[in-house]
């Protein structure tokens, strides 16, 4: 039987996810004890709670407010030495835990994130978003990393998520490590994404990006040169087609394969940024 992490908190902030809870917690549960796993949950109307008391008794409620504030109350909650936020869509394979804590060590980063693949991708869509991982999360330091990610509780209790961010808590965070000096990364272990990648699942996700892109332009741009600006106001264009397009770490017929599903993701990112900031 595998050892147990005894020094890490998983957090799994939840709404309306009961479709593939079951996996993605009894995937956590072989890592951690059940002691050491945190449920909080923002309101769902279906059965994600009746789900997550069968793995784990810490589950929490927040107002369903946001992401930050969800992730806030499991901090609260953690007493252990690290927590790894883990998505209700991600499944975390045995010992991904110790890989990542070994690795964000070693490299002296107070974060780490693990990049989700579809492991079988079944439609154009999935294969594409396994491509757009590879070209923009391969693993090294980086600027901004997401879910499922790992950092030092004692550090991230000072630093706090900003509970008015909905959907930019991650752009904010990193931001304010990287200003404090502190450095995070991607990891060379993978994880895996849970589901089918539709297209109602992709315009849904990548509006969210869009929702994102907004509130951190709101926040920011008061102290932003004219150029940042700019290249906030384009974020989406930047981060979903050039730098995928620019990257070095997929071949020129990848790119040509991914070509209609970065200008979509581009498109659809863009416009829910476009359409927030005009209704002000």
């Amino acid at each position: 039987m595998q050892k147990k992490n005894n020094n890490t908190c998983i957090a799994v902030c939840t709404l309306n996810s009961a479709k593939h809870l079951d996996e993605v917690l009894e995937s956590c549960l072989i890592n951690i004890d059940s002691d050491n796993l945190i449920v909080v949950d923002g309101k769902s109307k279906d059965e994600t709670v009746s789900i997550a008391k069968k793995y784990t008794k810490n589950i929490f409620f927040d107002k369903g407010t946001g992401l930050a504030a969800a992730r806030n109350i499991a901090l609260e909650k953690c007493n252990s030495e690290y927590i790894f936020y883990v998505g209700p869509d991600n499944i975390i394979g045995g010992s991904l835990v110790d890989y990542l804590i070994e690795e964000m060590n070693g490299n002296n980063w107070v974060g780490v994130s693990s990049t989700s693949f579809y492991e079988i991708p079944r439609n154009y869509f999935e294969e594409c978003f396994n491509l757009l991982k590879k070209a923009k999360f391969f693993p090294g330091e980086k600027k901004i990393i997401g879910t499922p990610w790992l950092y030092r509780s004692e550090l991230l209790k000072k630093m706090q998520w900003t509970n008015k961010n909905k959907y930019s808590d991650d752009s904010d965070l990193c931001q304010r490590l990287e200003k404090t000096g502190y450095r995070v990364g991607i990891s060379k272990e993978k994880s895996f994404e849970i589901g089918s990648l539709s297209w109602r699942e992709l315009k849904n996700r990548w509006n969210m990006y869009g929702s994102s892109d907004y509130e951190f332009y709101m926040f920011n741009t008061k102290e932003f040169t004219f150029l940042r600006k700019i290249r906030s106001f384009f974020n989406a264009f930047f981060v979903d087609f050039l730098n995928p397009i620019s990257s070095s770490k997929i071949g020129i017929s990848k790119k040509i394969y991914l070509l209609p599903f970065l200008f979509l993701i581009s498109v659809v990112r863009f416009s829910k940024f476009l359409s927030l900031l005009l209704k002000g």
